[in-house]
């Protein structure tokens, strides 16, 4: 950047020439004059201004070590500098380090190694370093904007809001500060005053993107009809915002919520089924009509500060790969887009993928909850190749206490009943017996025995222990029982054609159940067809078949277990039927050999965050997904999600 006296508007360009000339000229005479130390600081700092980063550092190196020791405090900050905006963070901290080691008050590299800790995400670093600044240069409203938000991340909600008011009290006018403080109302569940906020920094600046989407936000659960003129004029803006395009897909779904299509009411009776006649089907290449996802709509903030405590969307997680024609004579090989039903009519030539941004119907923020899944079905008992899930029956632990019921000991009770017996007056004039005789000719020995019967102590079982609600514990995370069939012997593969094409005609007009019945009848005469254990995977899946799904993708993986698809789709059948470490384990796999495959890090994040609480591991995760694809149907809603879990 180049000092105010050269950026001067003026319309007399012959004056801008001039003094253009004498600047440069001043600049090379104060260069040419200086002492080897100045010139290279001074060169750096040209260089730095200009941007050519790699220079400069050399430059700046050379100042550092010819410079005065007093001089040198500033040309290590210069260097951290050079190193901050060329890449080389772990650089630049050590340059920053070295300047404050020689002067712990020079105030900008305070405020310089605090902005790169807060770039690095370590917030307490970044909170120490511009703490120190703000103390050292107490007016400086950018400064308490970042230790502001650097607060904010931490979840230090009443720090961060004490620092955003001493910004506006320094500049009454910045929206940053504003729209920080309605996302902390946000936390505080406190919506009403987070829309007052949200305006106000509207009014301080009405082209401000992040609180107009934020107020947006807080809007839709309640008034879709104001949400969806806020989001409008957010996708209106200039220039146009990174996220505009899922921010329409909303405004679309918001739309077909407010004017829903009429129903189809159908006169005609259905037609009459008749018996047709199997033809050979002839095979095709084209692929299955992608699939279109629907969800509830997703919340979603627009800012750089975190916000709401919520998880992404909860979408429907689509299989990856469609069921697929095998050609005669080739070995089967699998598309990679997924079969689902379309949306609309069939179409027989390649559609573009197509995906759909979600959105949570829910505003206020929600933890990480402990589920406890459904147990997969037990698919039903066939005659081919893959057979039902067993069903497991529990044992009993041997180390569980075996509770009985204990009666309670009646003796000696029943002994203090005789002798009140004998006190009763009413048997006094009946006939005596011999016990009784002998007891009057001893009346010391009779009294003594009554004495030690009544003191004699009677032994009750032990009543129940009162009721004690236990420390709720979370429900243990299912595991799944691997089959781990080994690899099928091939089989006719001719034979098996006519089936596979029957199934994946079925398949594409979501007649599911022939489709599974094709399939399966294929895999009768070819053990080893690939593509009929894939796509019999995908039936089965659709009709919440899990266990028949489950075990068609572990014969697919045994078939070729370096298929990213298959293990992709044996993932997210795990997820669905509630195995969920193993479905994060299958995920792993997957990105283990394909680390650039954004949909398995989007549902590995999805699984760590909403089911298993590893929310360290989803960061990363989500992070990934947006370096991979910042352009991500779901990209705002995760921005909105690393907001809230910084």
């Amino acid at each position: 950047m180049l000092p105010p006296w050269m950026m001067l508007a003026t319309k007399n360009w012959g004056s801008v020439a001039v003094l253009c000339c004498v600047a440069m000229g001043a600049i090379s005479l104060v260069i040419g004059c200086s002492p080897p130390g100045t010139r290279a600081f001074l060169e750096g700092d040209r260089l730095l201004r200009q941007g050519k980063f790699a220079p400069a550092i050399e430059q700046l190196k050379i100042a550092t070590e010819l410079l005065a020791e007093s001089a040198q405090p500033r040309a290590w900050n210069h260097l951290g500098l050079a190193y901050h905006q060329a890449g080389q963070p772990n650089e630049a901290v050590q340059a920053y380090q070295q300047a404050l080691r020689l002067n712990p008050n020079l105030a900008v590299t305070r405020f310089n190694l605090g902005c790169l800790h807060f770039d690095l995400n370590n917030f307490p670093a970044a909170i120490a370093e511009l703490s120190a600044y703000t103390v050292l240069e107490p007016k400086t409203a950018p400064a308490w904007l970042k230790l502001a938000s650097a607060y904010l991340r931490t979840r230090q909600f009443d720090a961060a809001e004490k620092s955003y008011q001493t910004a506006l009290q320094l500049n009454p006018a910045l929206p940053e500060a504003l729209n920080g403080l309605g996302l902390i109302q946000i936390q505080r569940k406190r919506l009403r005053e987070a829309l007052t906020f949200f305006n106000t920094a509207l009014e301080k600046q009405p082209n401000y993107a992040p609180a107009l989407l934020n107020l947006a936000v807080t809007y839709h659960p309640q008034n879709r009809l104001l949400a969806l003129r806020k989001y409008r004029e957010y996708v209106e803006l200039k220039p146009r915002p990174p996220d505009s395009l899922a921010v329409e897909e909303i405004i679309r779904q918001i739309e077909a919520e407010l004017n829903p299509p009429p129903r189809l009411v159908h006169t005609n009776p259905p037609p009459a089924l008749t018996n047709l006649a199997q033809a050979k089907v002839a095979l095709s290449n084209a692929p299955a009509p992608p699939r279109a996802t629907t969800s509830p709509p997703p919340t979603l903030v627009a800012s750089a500060l975190p916000q709401s405590k919520t998880s992404p969307p909860k979408s429907n997680a689509s299989l990856e790969r469609p069921a697929t024609d095998a050609k005669p004579g080739t070995p089967p090989i699998a598309s990679s887009t997924p079969i689902a039903p379309p949306s609309g009519e069939l179409r027989e030539e390649p559609l573009p993928r197509i995906e759909v941004v979600t959105l949570s119907n829910d505003f206020a923020p929600k933890l990480p909850q402990d589920v406890t899944p459904e147990p997969p079905p037990t698919p039903p008992a066939t005659n081919t190749l893959l057979a039902a899930t067993p069903q497991t029956v529990p044992e009993e632990s041997p180390s569980a206490p075996l509770i009985r019921s204990v009666a309670l000991r009646e003796k000696p009770k029943s002994a203090a009943r005789r002798v009140l017996d004998k006190l009763d007056p009413r048997g006094w004039f009946g006939r005596k017996s011999a016990a009784a005789t002998a007891a009057e000719r001893e009346p010391a020995a009779q009294e003594r025995a009554t004495r030690e019967t009544e003191n004699r102590p009677v032994r009750y079982a032990p009543p129940p222990a009162p009721a004690v609600n236990p420390r709720p514990q979370p429900p243990p995370v299912p595991r799944y029982p691997y089959r781990s069939p080994a690899r099928p012997a091939a089989g006719d593969r001719a034979q098996a054609e006519p089936f596979f094409a029957q199934g994946l005609r079925a398949h594409r007009e979501r007649r599911l159940t022939s489709a599974i019945e094709a399939y399966r009848a294929a895999i009768k005469f070819d053990p080893s067809y690939f593509d009929a254990h894939f796509n019999l995977g995908l039936a089965a899946f659709d009709v919440k078949d899990l266990g028949q799904s489950l075990l068609a993708c572990e014969y697919a993986l045994a078939l070729d277990a370096g298929s990213a698809d298959a293990r992709y789709n044996f993932a997210l059948a795990l997820e669905r039927a509630g195995f969920y470490l193993d479905a994060a384990n299958e995920l792993e796999k997957v990105l283990t050999d394909h680390s650039d495959n954004d949909r398995a890090h989007f549902a590995l994040a999805k699984v760590q965050a909403e089911r298993l609480a590893q929310i360290d591991s989803a960061r990363e995760h989500y992070r990934r997904v947006l370096r991979l694809n910042p352009a991500h149907p779901e990209a705002a809603a995760i921005r909105y999600w690393l907001a809230a879990h910084p």
